[in-house]
């Protein structure tokens, strides 16, 4: 019952999308297995649903949303930089399902927006119906999950700094090209667009998993008193810490990359040649 009440909600937030979408939703969601299936730590594994298909279909609603869109070939740091936002993106608990489904459905463009699963209750919902034999194991289970977080956000902004400083360069670029065609400049910003939205949704996401791990402190604080919650409250910390020196850092060294101005290309490019004898007087 849980499960099919958090669906009503996330289906109450999705509703506003175009009831095409709602369709092929209801029929992307029974796959969620396919695509939301975790490795070790609770990772996503990676599959050709979630690497081809979605990402496929995303493009193509996110065109028919008029969002900028590119079809370029990523660079290899654009590549890890998606490989360590993944697991970032998606709401923290391994069991949440259907919270990783509809966020596959947001990260990969099929929908709009971002966050409809990240409500800081959902994380401590799912731990508290994990059946422990101890109430310490939960603590433990709790510590861990902020640890491995901790552990992920540094790599992931360093990731981040290294790809707008690409991006800047690719601005660069292009602008000492005015022969570009209007198709590869808009390749160009909408790649520019697609790795700041990435950076953006991790940021809140990472905002999310520092709520939720609060909620959950305060809660089982209340629920199975321990003197767990002093260890507990410092690991809190270090990755709060750890978000603020991430994103800290991404503003100090990077600035978001300025759109390529479209320029009207000379004829040499483009024609016509053939335009007639020249009027006589």
């Amino acid at each position: 019952m849980p499960d099919f009440h958090r669906f009503l909600n996330l289906f109450d937030c999705l509703r506003t999308q175009s009831s095409h979408l709602i369709l092929i939703l209801f029929l992307i969601l029974p796959l969620a297995g396919c695509f939301s299936q975790t490795g070790d730590f609770g990772r996503p594994e990676s599959g050709p649903l979630r690497e081809k298909v979605l990402p496929a279909f995303g493009k193509a609603n996110a065109r028919a949303r008029a969002e900028p869109v590119s079809y370029y070939n990523h660079t290899d740091n654009e590549k890890l930089l998606t490989r360590r936002a993944t697991y970032l993106q998606f709401p923290p608990h391994a069991k949440d399902w259907l919270g990783r489904a509809v966020t596959e459905l947001e990260t990969t463009r099929f929908v709009s927006g971002f966050g409809r699963a990240h409500a800081p209750d959902r994380y401590y919902g799912f731990l508290r119906s994990d059946r422990f034999r101890s109430s310490q194991s939960r603590y433990e289970r709790l510590k861990f999950d902020i640890s491995s977080d901790s552990q992920l956000v540094m790599p992931f902004y360093s990731a981040a700094r290294v790809v707008m400083r690409d991006d800047r360069e690719r601005i660069l670029a292009a602008r000492r090209r005015p022969d570009l065609t209007e198709q590869e400049i808009s390749n160009a910003n909408g790649r520019v667009y697609e790795n700041n939205l990435t950076i953006a949704q991790v940021g809140a996401a990472l905002d999310y998993r520092l709520a939720a791990y609060r909620y959950a402190i305060d809660r089982m604080e209340i629920e199975t008193p321990s003197n767990q919650i002093l260890s507990a409250n410092r690991a809190w910390r270090h990755l709060s810490a750890a978000i603020l020196a991430g994103k800290d850092k991404l503003r100090k060294s990077s600035a978001k990359a300025a759109v390529i101005p479209v320029h009207r290309r000379s004829r040499i490019f483009t024609g016509p040649f053939d335009e007639g004898p020249v009027p006589q007087k």
